[in-house]
């Protein structure tokens, strides 16, 4: 097992000093791993990784190989619901690496310049005789703005080796200032919200008709759409008039007892008419590369259709005092709306409970995302029969595809994949419960309130101040944001490729992206050549990792289609542009959902994107290297997670790990489930399974962007260069900069909300939980050992 901290040898089995709901915590020495007992126990009702045994997997159960930093969404949320399979939405085919478009923008101007220098630390204390030669300093105005940039951020009084994120945050986290309609702020929103601005000026700017100089179908629709979504005085005028119009085709909301026709209602037309529109009750259905064959498309199907983000916020024992507001609002919003349509609100708020009280008995049927995260257990492959057979007569599935999808080609045979088998096979029962006397309403009512919840969002100000009831509880917002963000975040989720080209003709060069592909380069070749030095491999292991590494397609910036006016504008030929933004937004609906189901037809695109294009810069520094080499080396790991791992270089679910390598691994990343399962949030603990994949990239990506930092140093000759009035060693900057690439403030509501679904682990525990593993930061920053960033046991994988 590779070391955690060469220096400090792991010699004997203490008590470890984590949770007690984790029976084991793995300590990494040099040459093993002490496996240490605790008295807790933990239960899990579905399998983790850790009891799955990878060596008898059939070469044949392969999933593609995950790369991307968050879970995807296709085009938008709403369209494919909330179902989640392998922890991620998307993956990237043959390990092509796709950036967060957020994560990379808010690195365009923070990582532009070697620069910083901060008084540190007491000089007594702290020295930095390991710089030889005196660094230049940097004059340019640029630097003079980056200082005032990272020094406007920090805390210096704080002990760094106690606190670094207080210190290199802490005057961002106290002082940056948190609009009403804001749930979070961070270092990367001023830079998101500057390059929100360039696409902005292209969708307003009423002279511009041409993308890269020739006339664009594709533009015209997405400034139509800009358009309509910002006139907001049209928007109240019309009032519930669109939403009503929508009623007459999916069904009317809310139905009290006194007006509900069972006669006259059909479960399966209403259920379809929703789907075929995108919108998601009940299951979802999207057309995907498969898994396990990265050169075909199939039809995913899984578990969707709850109001709240996670199965968990139904649990009112799990946690009562939350919980129970959460029940509270979503009723009241209901109320709300039900008020603006005329209804009064006893019948409403009947109606909300019974919605409410639906919709948690799906969310106790919920398969847990923590289970999700396992590509291999997750995968289930069934035929549009087997499905069948476990609805009966509830729902006549093969029709209803044919519809939905506008294809009669599907039949009884056409093989359907799930992730969240368990949720299908324990829905028909909640439905057939449901498809009985009066209780047919209240389905009837939890159909419609989808649509009408997704609703609220695209019409007037009334509706929209409707839903900040639900939100201030959830979120902590309780007012509606900027609008012209709002829009072009819409239009950039509908219309990537045309929102995309605005922004790589307005602020995106060859050079920069030339740049970040040197750099991935780079940051590619280390992780490359570090793998021999994993003891914990061995050596078959390890020369198929090396294989899978190298196969990675690197792509930066944009994709080569995005620049092609023409391609752009077929892609969006089949899109009508309507006069009211209400039905230009069903229509779209309607379009994304042929779309996708088109896929089927086709082979997967190695080289096609699954985001917009974002920009970035990249120049050979430790500040640099400290923030976007480190999330270049994030997005790398994610392809040797606990998810990626069990891909091959082809992106398809294949064991190639040896049965002795998959154990030293899962006890190694066990040794980091547990220290991030010791962080708390407001006294609730962050969730070590679920944050795990995410937590394995953050600790990789720096320590390999750190060595990469140091061989280009080595191959480029280059001599450290400051930043006026700071005083930070050039190693001591890279680890500032990834720190502050992670400064967030958030409302109490947001950061205990994250908690039950977000991948990531708070940006706090980012930066401690990877630092505390640094035997590198320590040395910079010459932390005692025993100091609470640099303890005595180190958890180490990558």
């Amino acid at each position: 097992m590779g070391s955690v901290n060469s220096q400090q040898k792991a010699s004997s089995a203490k008590r470890s000093r984590h949770s007690d709901s984790y029976r084991y915590q793995y300590v990494v020495g040099e040459d093993s791993v002490i496996k240490q007992l605790n008295n807790g126990s933990h239960e899990h009702t579905y399998k983790s990784v850790d009891d799955y045994d990878m060596e008898s997997l059939d070469s044949d159960d392969v999933k593609v190989l995950h790369l991307s930093a968050v879970p995807y969404y296709v085009a938008d949320p709403q369209i494919v619901g909330s179902y989640y399979c392998g922890g991620r939405f998307s993956k990237c085919s043959l390990g092509t690496i796709i950036f967060e478009s957020l994560v990379i923008t808010s690195l365009i101007i923070a990582l532009a310049f070697a620069h910083v220098k901060v008084e540190a630390c007491p000089k007594e204390e702290y020295s930095h005789a390991e710089d030889v030669l005196k660094p230049l300093t940097c004059t340019e105005n640029i630097c003079m703005e980056a200082v005032g940039d990272i020094l406007s951020k920090m805390n210096t009084s704080v002990d760094p080796c106690e606190d670094f994120y207080t210190y290199a945050c802490g005057n961002f986290v106290d002082k940056q200032f948190l609009s009403p309609s804001q749930s979070t702020v961070s270092s990367m929103s001023a830079l998101s919200d500057a390059n929100l601005q360039v696409v902005y000026m292209g969708l307003v700017d009423k002279n511009r008709t041409k993308l890269f100089g020739k006339e664009s179908t594709a533009l015209r629709k997405a400034r139509k759409l800009h358009e309509l979504c910002m006139d907001m005085k049209t928007l109240q005028l019309q009032g519930a008039a669109p939403l009503v119009k929508a009623m007459e085709t999916f069904g009317s909301w809310p139905v009290s007892q006194e007006e509900f026709n069972a006669s006259s209602w059909n479960f399966s037309d209403q259920l379809l008419k929703l789907h075929a529109h995108s919108f998601t009750p009940l299951l979802s259905f999207v057309v995907y590369s498969d898994e396990k064959n990265s050169s075909a498309y199939s039809i995913y199907f899984g578990q969707s259709g709850l109001t709240l983000q996670s199965e968990k916020s139904y649990n009112i024992t799990l946690d009562p005092k939350r919980n129970s507001a959460l029940r509270k609002a979503v009723i009241d919003y209901g109320v709300a709306v039900g008020s603006i349509l005329g209804v009064s609100e006893n019948v409403t708020r009947t109606v909300m409970e019974e919605i409410y009280d639906f919709e948690a008995k799906l969310a106790a049927i919920n398969v847990p995302i923590e289970y999700l995260r396992n590509p291999t257990l997750c995968y289930h492959k069934v035929s549009v029969g087997e499905v069948q057979k476990i609805f009966n007569s509830t729902l006549d599935l093969l029709p209803f595809l044919h519809a939905m999808m506008n294809r009669t080609d599907l039949t009884a045979n056409t093989t359907l994949i799930t992730c969240s088998k368990p949720y299908v096979d324990n829905l028909k029962p909640i439905l057939d419960e449901y498809l009985q006397g009066d209780k047919q309403r209240i389905l009837n009512n939890y159909l419609v309130w989808k649509l009408v919840d997704y609703s609220v969002d695209h019409l007037g100000a009334d509706f929209q101040f409707s839903k900040l009831i639900l939100k201030e509880v959830s979120q902590g917002v309780n007012n509606l944001g900027e609008r012209w963000k709002d829009c072009t975040d819409a239009v950039g989720g509908k219309m990537d490729r045309v929102t995309g080209a605005l922004f790589v003709e307005g602020r995106f060069g060859t050079d920069e992206r030339n740049a970040v592909l040197k750099m991935l380069s780079q940051v590619k070749d280390t992780l490359t050549d570090n793998f021999p030095g994993y003891k914990w491999m061995d050596k078959k292991t390890t020369e198929a990792a090396i294989e899978k590494a190298k196969a990675v397609l690197l792509q930066a910036g944009f994709p080569d289609y995005i620049t092609d006016a023409k391609e752009v504008d077929d892609h969006y030929k089949d899109l009508e542009s309507f006069d009211t933004y209400f039905d230009f937004l069903l229509h779209y609906n309607r379009w994304y959902r042929l779309f996708n189901s088109a896929k089927l037809d086709k082979q997967p695109d190695r080289k096609e994107w699954q985001m917009s294009a974002s920009i970035v810069n990249a120049y050979y520094s430790s500040w640099t290297y400290g923030g976007m080499g480190a999330v270049i080396g994030h997005e790398l790991i994610h392809g040797f997670d606990d998810q990626g791992s069990q891909y091959d270089l082809h992106g398809n679910l294949n064991n190639w790990w040896t049965n002795d390598s998959v154990k030293a691994f899962r006890e190694a990343s066990q040794c980091i489930v547990n220290q991030y399962s010791n962080y708390k949030m407001g006294g609730t603990p962050v969730n070590g399974q679920l944050t795990l994949g995410e937590n394995l990239a953050d600790n990789g990506g720096l320590s390999i962007a750190y060595k990469a930092y140091l061989q280009s140093v080595e191959d480029n000759n280059i001599k450290p260069m400051m930043l006026p009035g700071l005083d930070f060693t050039d190693r001591q900057l890279f680890f500032l900069s990834f720190a502050q690439v992670w400064c967030q403030r958030a409302t109490p509501e947001h950061a205990q909300s994250s908690l039950y679904y977000d991948p990531h682990s708070p940006p706090k525990y980012r930066v401690q939980g990877t630092f505390s593993n640094s035997r590198e930061f320590a040395q910079a920053f010459q932390c005692k050992a025993g100091s609470s960033y640099n303890p005595h046991y180190k958890c180490k994988v990558w």
